[in-house]
């Protein structure tokens, strides 16, 4: 399986492209319209609305609004899909929302105050109420060029309301670089995410603004923040930024969502005496974040199994590997052999062979005859069962 963090990586253009027909087809199915009366554009909006799978509207969800809706919306769903038939994603909706008449809705003239704009106080007044973006624990706006700038400035009039911006290649502009120069403590310190990226071959005022933005940024190592520059790859213009944006946009600012308890075992690496429940305790730390509490996932539960029984609390590794049975009984039986495995390993480092070969077995018994390292099983059954019988004979 591809860790959600490196996945980014891996997908090309073409393969993304390709994902976006496939998914597409599955968003016009679960896609549906819900208009929303608006006194400021003078006429009722059409916002297109789409769930994940088995979406439970009592339990927390993420929400991500999409402006320039026609151009960005199926293919924001399609990356988000995808992404979450590899990982436990959390649950989502997308809402996309189309921009007519860009120029005017999403930027102020020289005379207009920016939060009096009419699309301004749509999205602030109006497309708030709804239940799809009220009732978000974890909300991000995503935006391309002229989007994005509308994006980033209605991101920080409204940090306490959004937590994530996905600016693809929006003008960097002086006034941009001082919004987030002055920004820095409460984004830092409200756990707020910002994605934006330009390109080589973007354009130059763009670009030129971009890298002073980057400068300046270079010293305060805020983890919060990630300013892409593509510059290796020259079929990435102004207009085909969000292809490669958008997914690595979503996998910054979950970030944090996965790699949360794998950092926190590190601050413990070192030392002497480490505390019960560190899985549990990670586990909230990212709900403070996201205010969205994650299920165990297998891979979690590995590593600390793996941290514990090196500290030699073999309690607290015994306990976490009876969860990752109870967990895995309701996932796939490859699932249920790992954590089978997992428990066998940890009784075998305790010296209790005995129980250590019979989880090894069960495990074992689930095996079917497709798996290719079938025989590195065997192996650890052998080995066990040979320690077992050297100590029977003493």
């Amino acid at each position: 399986m591809i860790p959600i963090l490196q996945l980014g990586q891996k997908l090309n253009f073409c393969f993304l492209i390709f994902l976006s027909m496939v998914f597409s087809q599955n968003t016009i199915c679960q896609q549906t319209i819900e208009v929303v009366k608006s006194d400021y554009l003078l006429e009722n909006q059409h916002v297109k609305i789409v769930k994940s799978a088995k979406f439970d509207s009592l339990s927390p969800f993420q929400t991500f609004i999409v402006l320039d809706a026609d151009n960005l919306f199926d293919y924001t769903v399609a990356t988000i899909d995808y992404l979450q038939k590899w990982k436990p994603f959390p649950q989502y909706i997308v809402v996309g929302l189309s921009n007519k008449d860009r120029w005017n809705e999403l930027q102020a003239s020289s005379t207009e105050v920016f939060q009096k704009l009419p699309f301004y106080l749509f999205l602030k007044e109006e497309l708030s109420r709804l239940d799809e973006i009220k009732n978000a624990s974890f909300k991000t706006i995503i935006g391309h060029s002229l989007s994005a700038q509308f994006a980033m400035e209605y991101f920080f009039n409204n940090l306490k309301e959004y937590n994530a911006i996905v600016a693809l290649s929006p003008p960097f502009q002086s006034k941009f670089r001082k919004s987030v120069s002055e920004n820095l403590r409460k984004i830092q310190e409200m756990d707020r995410y910002i994605y934006t990226c330009s390109s080589k071959q973007d354009l130059n005022f763009h670009k030129l603004n971009f890298k002073l933005l980057k400068k300046e940024l270079k010293s305060n190592k805020i983890r919060n923040i990630k300013l892409d520059f593509f510059e290796e790859n020259n079929e990435i213009t102004h207009a085909l930024i969000p292809l490669q944006g958008i997914s690595q946009g979503i996998l910054f600012l979950t970030k944090d969502y996965f790699s949360f308890p794998t950092n926190q075992l590190k601050k413990y690496l070192n030392e002497k005496v480490v505390p019960d429940s560190l899985l549990e305790i990670s586990y909230q730390e990212i709900k403070k974040i996201y205010s969205i509490l994650p299920s165990f996932r297998s891979e979690d539960i590995q590593e600390y199994v793996d941290f514990y029984t090196k500290k030699r609390n073999y309690s607290e590794a015994l306990r976490l590997s009876e969860i990752a049975i109870k967990n895995s009984k309701e996932k796939d039986v490859y699932e249920l052999i790992d954590a089978y495995y997992l428990k066998g390993f940890v009784l075998e480092q305790m010296k209790d062979y005995s129980n250590s070969l019979f989880y090894y077995k069960k495990g074992f018994e689930l095996l079917t005859d497709e798996v290719l390292n079938k025989s590195d099983f065997e192996v650890d059954i052998l080995r066990v069962q040979k320690k077992l019988d050297k100590m029977n004979l003493h």
